[in-house]
């Protein structure tokens, strides 16, 4: 698996557990066995759990803007919104 291919399953992994447990219930062990390698591992690819988190966060973040400068650029004018005649 390529380093990029690791870091997404590693965040994506994460996410999961966090959902599920919570972050500060979470260990870096759990995250590891979860993603199938030694805890130690993970810090070629994080530094930290919080560092984990906030990746998380900021791919959250630029999702939901993007998707809000989608809907904003499909929006019409308020005439173009008015449904035509019956």
């Amino acid at each position: 698996m390529d380093p990029q291919q690791r870091r997404k399953l590693i965040l994506d992994r994460s996410a999961a557990i966090f959902a599920r447990k919570g972050v500060s219930a979470t260990t870096i062990r759990e995250i590891a066995d979860a993603v199938g390698v030694h805890s130690g591992a993970l810090y070629h690819y994080f530094p930290s759990k919080e560092a984990i988190v906030t990746e998380i966060m900021r791919e959250y973040i630029l999702d939901l803007s993007s998707r809000c400068e989608d809907v904003l650029a499909r929006r019409l004018a308020p005439v173009e919104r008015l449904p035509g005649p019956p």
